[in-house]
Parts: C-alpha cells; sequence; structure tokens
C-alpha cells in the first residue's frame, strides 16, 4: 500500500476529498489516506467467491437485504453498540448526522 496523504484526516474530510471516479482505490487508517492496489490474480477470484457465496447464503436464509460496506463505513458502524445502521451512516455522510468518535 502506498501513503496517499501524510496529514490526519477525518472521516468526514475523507469522504469530502474522495474521488467519485477513480482507477485507485482508497481507504483510511488511523486518520491518513492510502492507496490500495488493486485486487488481481487469486486476490480478485478469492474476493469475487466470497461474495457469491455470501450472496447465496442470504438468499438461502430468505434476509430481506444485505448491504456490502467498504472498511471505512463498517469501521463506524461499530463506533457504537448496537451497530448503526447502514441507513444511519448514509445519513452521517450526507451529513444529517455527526459522526461521533473518542478524539
Amino acid at each position: 500500500m502506498v501513503l496517499a496523504e501524510s496529514k490526519t484526516i477525518s472521516f468526514n474530510d475523507f469522504i469530502t476529498w474522495l474521488p467519485e471516479r477513480s482507477e485507485y482505490r482508497y481507504e483510511l487508517r488511523d486518520g491518513e489516506i492510502l492507496e490500495l492496489p488493486k485486487p488481481r490474480g487469486k486476490h480478485s477470484e478469492v474476493a469475487g467467491e466470497i461474495s457469491g457465496k455470501l450472496y447465496l447464503e442470504v438468499t438461502r436464509l430468505g434476509l430481506q437485504y444485505l448491504t456490502p460496506v467498504c472498511p471505512n463505513c463498517h469501521a463506524v458502524i461499530h463506533l457504537k453498540t448496537p451497530p448503526y445502521a447502514p441507513h444511519e451512516v448514509s445519513a452521517m455522510l450526507r451529513n444529517e448526522r455527526v459522526i461521533p468518535h473518542d478524539s
């Protein structure tokens, strides 16, 4: 992974900065933006296999929906107990709610 920026930023700043259409993928870790390599080869195959099996299991169990989330949103979901629902994180990204944090 390659460090894209060296200053510490907030989740909201990251979402604002994040390019909508980019050939690169980015992740926010400990307040730093990381440029992630594209999945390829075996990594891409494994990701596709896991995604497919997860979809089949959700369908088999008759669950109403499955919302895949990026690692950053997943971390935000677990900032409280019980976890935020995905629609609550979406509201945060639309600035309808402030993201709580301890720092």
